[in-house]
């Protein structure tokens, strides 16, 4: 297997979310394409939803779309020190304080929904 790429299902919010991952982790969209530019027939409020976005970071890429019944999905993001974990939460949430826990398994996390229902949790590995 080369690569394992995750593809991430959106309520109609695609675009959004992936303008503010952007802005987190200092991406860039790779490609974007709308259901209205694609041979599929979608109603009319969803003609500029997207069908399709690969986005790409520094240590990573996904997909994502928006689907009216989109599934929920988690990140696990292995930080390289604490610091780390609160600059990335502070940008995801958009919050100056950030508490810092201790995983099971004894390393520094911070896991916590986000607006658009992803999971994230970022650990000290």
């Amino acid at each position: 297997m080369k690569k394992l790429i995750p593809h991430i299902e959106f309520p109609g919010n695609c675009l959004e979310a992936i303008n503010h991952y952007v802005h987190v982790f200092k991406g860039e969209i790779e490609a974007l394409d709308k259901y209205k530019d694609q041979p599929v027939s979608v109603p009319k409020d969803w003609e500029n939803k997207i069908y399709f976005c690969h986005f790409k970071f520094e240590g990573g890429e996904f997909y994502a779309s928006d689907k009216e019944s989109a599934s929920t999905s988690s990140f696990w993001v292995q930080c390289e020190s604490e610091a780390e974990i609160l600059e990335i939460a502070k940008k995801l949430f958009d919050r100056k304080e950030i508490s810092i826990t201790k995983s099971v398994f004894g390393e520094s996390m911070f896991r916590e929904r986000d607006s658009f229902g992803i999971e994230w949790n970022l650990i000290l590995r």
